[in-house]
């Protein structure tokens, strides 16, 4: 009895958190298409804002293999740190939840040229080449039986789109090799030297982005 009551409280526990994200998508979307909000374009360490946004990933992560490679620890992008950590917390956040327990999900950082790429690997079953182009798109979701249709409102990968295009980079999804999906995003290249290393100032209030915090972390 109690193990149903303990399964009870979290299934509504998750649903009321998904509704509360899917308001707070809609209206980060809409604020940020229309200029309401201002990008805080700073030089930031890549592996920080990664880091920070592990803390804050669904609380399934635990069930998955998650690895982080970085092609270089000082590696730096300009960007408004708690956006695009909302970002990676929103591409990490598919694969968490729609490939199988115990799927491997590589977070990495290259530099490429002018800019910063930054990418999220898993080794899932995949989408199909037909969606991809339309993955990106609000209330757009791949066809997945394993995919829980309340949740697949594709509003998670638009934001992500919309906050990418307002740092002037460019979001993307390819196939992982032998199987599963990359999706890559690129942020300006920031080649200044390091004089100080400042703590990310926290999630933007103003894009609705959730706190959480996790018992055992990264």
């Amino acid at each position: 009895m109690r193990r149903k009551k303990v399964q009870l409280y979290t299934d509504i526990y998750d649903d009321s958190m998904w509704l509360i994200n899917l308001v707070e998508n809609l209206l980060s979307i809409s604020r940020i298409d229309n200029g309401t909000i201002t990008i805080k374009m700073e030089p930031e360490l890549v592996e920080e804002v990664i880091n920070e946004a592990l803390f804050h990933v669904n609380r399934k992560f635990k069930e998955h293999n998650i690895i982080v490679k970085l092609s270089d620890d000082m590696l730096m992008a300009k960007m408004d740190a708690s956006l695009i950590t909302q970002v990676i917390i929103n591409i990490v956040d598919n694969p968490i939840r729609y490939t199988e327990i115990g799927s491997n999900i590589e977070i990495a950082s290259i530099q490429k040229g002018s800019m910063v790429e930054i990418s999220v690997a898993d080794d899932g079953n995949g989408i199909p080449d037909e969606a991809k182009g339309k993955l990106f798109d609000m209330f757009f979701t791949a066809e997945n039986a394993n995919l829980d249709s309340r949740r697949g409102l594709g509003l998670g990968l638009a934001l992500c789109k919309s906050i990418v295009a307002a740092h002037g980079g460019n979001i993307f999804v390819k196939n992982n090799s032998p199987k599963g999906t990359i999706i890559c995003f690129t942020l300006e290249a920031e080649n200044k030297t390091i004089q100080t290393l400042r703590p990310l100032r926290g999630l933007r209030e103003d894009v609705g982005i959730n706190e959480k915090t996790f018992d055992s972390r990264h």
